[in-house]
This record gives C-alpha cells, sequence and structure tokens, in this order.
C-alpha cells in the first residue's frame, strides 16, 4: 500500500462538552503538525488531582481534526489510518461514524476508513481522552506520535505482514525467513509473482527470488518462504549491522504494490549456564530503564530525539534499554536498530489491579491480547527486541490469578514470537500482597495488628528501610518459585539480595535486574560479572522523565532528576561512575560535595548515587571543608591539592569505586592519579576559575535520519577558561532565531514550565540548556544566544 505521512496541518482544540448535537471547529483551534502533545502546552494547576504524578498538569480531552479529499479514481480503493500512538483513550471519527479507537494510549492501531469515505472532502475527527489519575508519571494527552495515511488498489500486501526472522546464522552462512499476507479485493482469482529480495547495508543483493502465486479471489494469501544468505553481517550491540527486506507484488513488469524496512540477522539463546548469547556469544546486559517522554517536549516522540537519546546513553555506557512501563515505540526501536542497543519492550504498568482510579486496569481484560498483538506486530522486524515483559511491578502477581494470566500472556507472546523470550519486573515487596503485613511483622517484631490498617507509610519505611531483608523472606521466595513456571527470564525489581542464594537454589533460574538501585551499581555488576544466570542490569533511570516528582509540596516541579543523564541529555556523575564500573574506561572522576553539605551523611534517597558536582570553585567558601569524591577502577587512587599529595587509599572493586577525600577548600588545582600495581593507568583534573566564562554553541543536526527528519538540537552550555561546564553558574541565558526554523523547546533541568518550554530566555541547570528547533533540510537559520556581562556566540545551521 502507498503509505504517507499525515502528521501536517492538524486542527487541536480542548474538548469541554461531550454532548454536542453539532459538531464545529471553535475559533480558538490550533494548527499543528504531529506529533503533538496537547496537554504539555496546558498551564500546570498546583491544586490538580494528579499532583507531582504528572507534574500537576491535569487530563484533559483533546479533538483532533482533519479533511481528506477523495476524487473519483479513488473509488474501490483501501484506505487505512495508522495511529502509532493516541494517549490515552482515542476514538476516531469519519463523517460523524465511529471507524474505531482504542483504550491504551501506547498502542500502535489501524482504522480502516474505507466504508466510510465519499468522494469529496471527508471529516476525519480524532477525540483523545487523557483523565486524570490515569497515570502514576506524565504520559502526555493526543495524537503523540506519527500518523500515516494508507492507499491500496485492488491487490495489497497488507500493512506491516512483511515479516523476517532468522532461523540460524553463524559467520559462514545464515537461514533466514521472509513472510508476507496479500490481500485480493477482487471477487475473482488473480495470478501474480510475489518477489522477495534482501539487500546489504552498501546495497548488495543478497537475495532476490521471484514466485508465481495465485491470490483467491475476495481472499488473503500468505506467503512464506527460507532463504540461505552467504558470510552474513551479523547484528549485535557492537555491529549493527543492518539489511532491508523488501516484497513487491507483480503483475509481469509492473509492481502492483511493495513494502521494504530494515532488519538484522542474528540469533537469540539464553541459559543459566552461559547467560544471554547473541550469535553465539554471551552478552552482558548494562542496561538503563526509561520513560516513553521526551523531556522537554512533553510526550510528542520524535525520532530524531529517540535517536539522540539512545547515542548519548550508549556513549555512556549502556547498551540496553528497558521500555519502562510501556509498549516501546517504532522511533525508539528504529534508533536502537541502528545504534545497536537491546530492549526489553514492556507491555503494562498494571494488570487487573488499580494503580489509579482511571487507569488501564479499567480496560485491562478486554484488551491485553490486541495489545499483545500490536507489540509482536511492531517489534517483530527489530534485531534490537531480545525481551518481552509482561509487566512491572504487579501486585497481583503473588495470586493464583496473577499467576494464570503471566502464563497466558507468555503463552500469547511465545505463540506469536517464538524468538524471542518473556521476563517480568518483580518487585518482592508488591508481589508479597497481603503477606507484606506478616513480613512486616516478622522483621520489626510487632503483631501484625500493628499493619493491618494498611497504612501506606509503614510499609514505605519499611521498604525503604529494610529491603533486602524483605525480599529474602520465604514468602516472597515461594511467590518467586511459583512465577518461575511462566517467564524465561526472572525479572527483579531491587532483589539484588536474591541473585546468588537463587541461582544456588534454582541452578536452572535466568535472572535479569529489571530495576536496580544507583547505590547498587557495583554490587549488581560484581554478581553479573560472575553469575551467568543473571543475565544483566536495567537501572532506574537511564534519563530523566516527567511526572513522578512527589506529592503536592513538589510543585512547580515537572521534571524527575533520577537519570544517569539528565534531561537535556547531559552526563551526571553517577554516568561516569558507571562507566568505570562498566570497565570501559580507566580515566577516574572527580566530582565534590559542597560546603553546605559536609558534615550531612550521603542519605539522599536510593534513586541518587551522589550529590557531589563537577566543580572546584566555590566563592566564600575559603577554607571550608568539603568531600573530593573521587571514582576509579584502579587499585589505589591519590589525591592532589595543589601538587600536595593528600594521600593514597584503596580503589577499585575492593573499595567499590569510591573513595573520599575531606580536605578545606582551596583554590587552585585538585588532581587525581589512579594506578594499578603502583602504576598510573589515568588522570583527572578540576581546576578553580577565574570567573571568566564563554558561551559554548553546539549544533546536533539529525535531518539527515530519514525523509520525514526535521528536528535540530542546540546545545548551550556556559564553559570557564578549562574548558569546564560552569555548573554552579546562573547567569540568564537569551535565544533569538533568525531565520526559518520554528522554535519546539528551550529549557534547562531548572526551567519552570510555563505552558511548554516556549520562552527564549531561560537560567541555566548545571550550566547549560537545549534548544530545540523544527527546521525544513531545504532551509537555514542563525542562532544567537548571549548573556549580560557575557560576550554572545552565534552559529549557523544550513
Amino acid at each position: 500500500m502507498l503509505k504517507n505521512n499525515w502528521n501536517q496541518n492538524w486542527t487541536v482544540w480542548q474538548d469541554h462538552n461531550a454532548f454536542s448535537l453539532v459538531f464545529a471547529v471553535p475559533s480558538d483551534a490550533k494548527i499543528v503538525d504531529l506529533p503533538y502533545d496537547a496537554a504539555f502546552y496546558t498551564k500546570q494547576n498546583p491544586a490538580s488531582i494528579n499532583a507531582g504524578a504528572t507534574g500537576f498538569i491535569d487530563g484533559a480531552v483533546f479533538n483532533y481534526y482533519k479533511e481528506l479529499v477523495l476524487e473519483p479514481d479513488d473509488i474501490g480503493k483501501t484506505i487505512f489510518l495508522e495511529l502509532e500512538g493516541a494517549m490515552s483513550q482515542s476514538f476516531v471519527y469519519v463523517n460523524g461514524s465511529k471507524a474505531g479507537g482504542c483504550s491504551y494510549g501506547y498502542t500502535d492501531y489501524f482504522v480502516n476508513l474505507t466504508d466510510y469515505l465519499t468522494i469529496g472532502v471527508n471529516k476525519i475527527l480524532v477525540v483523545t481522552d487523557s483523565m486524570n489519575a490515569s497515570s502514576r508519571y506524565y504520559a502526555g494527552c493526543g495524537l503523540y506520535r506519527d500518523v500515516y495515511l494508507y492507499i491500496g488498489n485492488a491487490q495489497f500486501i497488507e500493512p506491516e505482514s512483511l515479516r523476517f526472522s532468522t532461523r540460524t546464522a553463524d559467520i559462514e552462512s545464515a537461514v533466514v525467513e521472509m513472510s508476507v499476507s496479500i490481500k485480493n479485493l477482487q471477487a475473482t482469482s488473480k495470478n501474480v509473482t510475489i518477489r522477495f529480495t534482501l539487500l546489504d547495508a552498501d546495497g548488495n543483493l543478497c537475495v532476490c527470488e521471484n514466485y508465481p502465486v495465485s491470490l483467491s479471489g475476495a481472499n488473503t494469501t500468505a506467503v512464506r518462504k527460507t532463504f540461505y544468505v552467504d558470510h552474513p553481517d551479523l547484528w549485535c550491540d557492537e555491529t549493527p549491522s543492518l539489511y532491508t527486506c523488501r516484497a513487491e507484488i507483480l503483475e509481469g513488469e509492473l509492481v502492483l504494490d511493495s513494502e521494504s524496512f530494515e532488519t538484522g540477522i542474528r540469533t537469540l539463546d539464553v541459559s543459566a549456564k552461559h547467560g544471554l548469547r547473541v550469535n553465539g556469544k554471551t552478552v552482558k546486559l548494562r542496561g538503563a530503564c526509561i520513560h516513553h517522554d521526551q523531556g522537554i517536549l512533553g510526550a510528542s516522540t520524535f525520532y530524531e530525539y529517540e535517536y539522540r537519546r539512545i547515542k548519548r546513553m550508549k556513549e555512556a555506557g549502556f547498551n540496553a534499554v528497558r521500555s519502562a512501563h510501556n509498549p516501546a515505540s517504532k522511533a525508539l526501536l528504529t534508533a536502537c536498530d541502528r545504534l545497536g542497543v537491546y530492549v526489553m519492550d514492556e507491555a503494562f504498568d498494571m494488570w487487573e489491579k488499580l494503580k489509579n482510579y482511571s487507569d488501564h486496569a479499567l480496560f485491562f481484560e478486554k484488551g491485553w491480547k490486541d495489545v499483545i498483538h500490536s507489540m509482536v506486530r511492531v517489534d517483530f522486524n527489530h534485531p534490537c527486541v531480545i525481551l518481552y515483559s509482561t509487566g512491572n511491578e504487579i501486585s497481583e502477581i503473588g495470586t493464583k490469578r496473577g499467576y494464570d494470566m503471566n502464563r497466558q500472556m507468555c503463552t500469547l507472546f511465545h505463540e506469536l514470537d517464538p524468538s524471542r523470550f518473556t521476563t517480568n519486573g518483580i518487585n518482592g515487596a508488591f508481589a508479597a500482597g497481603n503477606s507484606l503485613i506478616e513480613i512486616a511483622a516478622h522483621l520489626t517484631g510487632k503483631d501484625e495488628s500493628e499493619f493491618a490498617d494498611g497504612d501506606i507509610n509503614k510499609f514505605m519505611f519499611l521498604v525503604a528501610t529494610a529491603m533486602d531483608k524483605i525480599v529474602q523472606h520465604p514468602v516472597v521466595g515461594d511467590i518467586l518459585a511459583r512465577a518461575d513456571s511462566t517467564n524465561d527470564v526472572m525479572g527483579y525489581n531491587y532483589m539484588t539480595a536474591r541473585y546468588l542464594t537463587d541461582h544456588e537454589a534454582y541452578p536452572q533460574r535466568v535472572m535479569v535486574g529489571t530495576e536496580t538501585y544507583p547505590k547498587q551499581i557495583a554490587e549488581n555488576w560484581n554478581i553479573i560479572q560472575t553469575c551467568p544466570a543473571v543475565i544483566g542490569d536495567f537501572t532506574w533511570t537511564g534519563y530523566d522523565y516527567l511526572g513522578e516528582v512527589g506529592g503536592p509540596d513538589a510543585y512547580p516541579n515537572l521534571m524527575n532528576p533520577a537519570g544517569d543523564l539528565d534531561i537535556i541529555g547531559v552526563r551526571r556523575p553517577v554516568s561516569y561512575y558507571r562507566e568505570l564500573v562498566f570497565g570501559l574506561t580507566e580515566k577516574p572522576y572527580i566530582c565534590v560535595r559542597e560546603a553546605e553539605n559536609f558534615s550531612k551523611p550521603r542519605i539522599f534517597g536510593p534513586w541518587k548515587f551522589t550529590d557531589g558536582v563537577r566543580s572546584w570553585t566555590f566563592d566564600g567558601h575559603d577554607e571550608d571543608m568539603v568531600t573530593a569524591e573521587v571514582f576509579s577502577n584502579g587499585d589505589s587512587v591519590e589525591l592532589f591539592l595543589n601538587g600536595t599529595s593528600l594521600g593514597r587509599k584503596k580503589n577499585g572493586e575492593k573499595g567499590g569505586y569510591y573513595t573520599p577525600f575531606d580536605l578545606p577548600y582551596t583554590r587552585g588545582e585538585l588532581r587525581a592519579v589512579s594506578y594499578r600495581d603502583d602504576i598510573i593507568i589515568g588522570e583527572d583534573v578540576l581546576r578553580t576559575s577565574n570567573g571568566t566564562l564563554h558561551i559554548n554553541l553546539n549544533i546536533e543536526d539529525y535531518r539527515y535520519l530519514s525523509n520525514n527528519s526535521d528536528i535540530v538540537f542546540v546545545n548551550i552550555s556556559l564553559v570557564d577558561e578549562f574548558g569546564e561546564r560552569a555548573v554552579l553558574a546562573k547567569n540568564r541565558l537569551h535565544l533569538s532565531i533568525d531565520g526559518d526554523a520554528e522554535l519546539l523547546s528551550f529549557a534547562s533541568i531548572s526551567e519552570i514550565h510555563d505552558h511548554g518550554f516556549l520562552k527564549t530566555s531561560v537560567i541555566p541547570g548545571e550550566g547549560g540548556a537545549l534548544a530545540v528547533l523544527r527546521l525544513p533540510t531545504d532551509a537555514a537559520c542563525t542562532i544567537k544566544v548571549s548573556s549580560e556581562e557575557l560576550t554572545s556566540a552565534k552559529i549557523n545551521i544550513s
């Protein structure tokens, strides 16, 4: 079918009255291009019932309207609309009649418009309803992912029916399979030729085979063939080699229809003896959880953003991501294919038990099979996807109904896609259910009646202080033992304490850390390296996200700062620590706990590794005591202040890769030297700035990524005379654009939301900010950033 990007020129408005006898577009409606998260451009509400869960942004109903004009020649054609995501419930109306819809905002779905269309102007209305109390974090609203219009003639390839899979593969040869479904709308049969082709990354033809096929009248015909590929370029995280798979319907030399996509040749297997193997080679997952939102762009899903995010995460040492807690977008999967990053794709954050009063549990029973069918259809051809997760911290997982539900979902995943593995992110405390009362009483020595009122604060205090003891309780062990029969890989949320004991008790069990604390990076990685049954780790979290920022007192916070990388993609100190633990670098790293934190214990919640900053410039704090934190994977590290040694301490694995030095702040140079067997393996230096700052602009132009790409990122940082980011600087930045660019967002990690981030003046956060522009490929502009008392910076984009 002819696939047209249908993102341009939608009319959007907030609906305040569902009962309307006459359809009309209000005068205050906006003309927008998709993707467009309409909720993101509303105002935060300090009294929002959602509170910090969604960053004080209310739920709402938004209408998206567009007209489709059909000519007489279009009679007899089949027309589909594909919505890659419509948050959170959606209803598609064509000329007033409901043609389709979806109750899950993360599901990619198709609507057949054919029977509702007429020659001339057709009114397409998509109503999107994001209710209050529907999410634990910011989900957005509306058509926040791409929309496509498909037009097919009498014979066409059913959308996304072309599939590619690897039967066997090694460096010498591969056996692959291609299959496709052909629709024939004619009442009589038709003879055609089906051509399968496979091209490598350089465009060389690896497979090209024609097959005569008789298409039954008014029916669908499936064609499936296997092929041999000589000396394949195998896909993995280190060498993400891609092929182009194509199927065509031919009548003579005339191409009636075609479909193609990028894919990869690779094999997977998993066992407790060898762990996860990709193409026969053991791989340890250096993973991170990420939410679906795109930070300062809201929930709107731009491929260029996902490419930039995944690229930066891989540069920081990650080789895997978990799509928490929802099916991944096509944009994310495509980026991971091209950059070489493994994906755990997750179906749900809840099943039949509510986590919020208006969440997807209301629709789960009737819709879960549709969600899984859609997930597999989207994921099947993406080599990056290796694991399907049936859910996250599902509280009923420990019940009989929960076991049965998980088994049904895993069975369906395997029926639709036998090549991948299933898991579930199990939190021992959540899974314990009512047995948590028994556990709490046992651990505290109190009577069970003390916890019978179900007061969440009592349990959360226990979770925060005694998680390892909770998850090692026999009650949790019994739950995991029963769940083990349903999953290929057992997903452990915050249950590092169980890895080694469970491996000994259940030697065939394969485990993965589906969520882990940053404070346990070194502990986790040591176990992962030494225990083959633990295949990897997904930290919470790899990248800052929106919402989940606490209770009512958190207003006006919107951004959750739990990531290794912040909301604009800049690495935090914990990211450099993790890179050292992974063994990907030998260069040590210094950060400093400021004087006001010197006497405070390092207690700032389990989802933060350090409150140290990357600076040795603390005006007004001469001789005040500070703590220099040195991260190193050498066996010892030495710290020098202005050339004088402050001592040499043990470090590396035995020291947790972390060494603190207490010292009075003194202007000058702080140097850390890392040793292994008394040989210097790396150095790091921080210097005191004289106050001279410069505005540095760096352009990431990703318009080359696809025909639809038009996004450019402008990275803005304040740097000192040594080129070091001035993380404590607060000089207000002013942005001006001369040319054809449209500003989509301009913000820093500390910026306050105001109907989005469309302002042109911000305070930098940790020394930087980010501007996101929409710029056509044939257009140009000049970007200027200025600040009081600093020399402005200017850069051209063409």
